[in-house]
């Protein structure tokens, strides 16, 4: 998709601040090593922020991660309306 940047950063939280503004607690790296599988990771957050060029064409977006074992979990759907509300 022409005109979009999307950054994730995978972090232990994510706490909205009085301010409006986020705090990423705990970035952890792209890639994580788990002991043993079944593996357990105690918190996990994902931070996802989208820019878009002023002449983008909107199009629904899904977030979601794609598992190794092939598994893919959403994390939600950018919808028109929540589009709209960040030009």
């Amino acid at each position: 998709m022409n005109g979009l940047s999307v950054i994730g950063i995978f972090c232990e939280d994510i706490r909205e601040e009085v301010s409006g503004m986020n705090t990423i607690v705990g970035a952890l790296p792209d890639n994580l090593n788990v002991d043993q599988i079944p593996g357990l990771i105690p918190k996990l957050a994902v931070y996802v922020r989208f820019a878009f060029q002023p002449d983008f064409e909107f199009q629904p977006i899904e977030v979601r991660l794609d598992l190794p074992s092939g598994d893919k979990i959403s994390l939600g759907k950018v919808e028109q309306k929540l589009f709209e509300q960040g030009l």
